[in-house]
């Protein structure tokens, strides 16, 4: 799994368990935040591809359900 999925996956995660985070204006700051944080190791623009991902995946979990 490349790093920039295992983020995704982490941002998906983490929205899940911080329901209350969900709605708020600048959740994508947010997110970039919390990834910065838990993965410092990242690379500057891996967190931002991270969260498009996760976006994605969050669709497709929506259309499949």
């Amino acid at each position: 799994m490349s790093e920039i999925e295992r983020l995704a996956h982490w941002m998906l995660v983490w929205v899940k368990q911080h329901p209350e985070v969900r709605h708020q204006p600048r959740l994508d700051d947010k997110m970039v935040y919390e990834a910065v944080e838990a993965f410092p190791e990242v690379q500057p623009d891996e967190p931002q591809l991270a969260l498009f991902r996760a976006k994605e995946l969050r669709r497709a979990e929506l259309r499949n359900q």
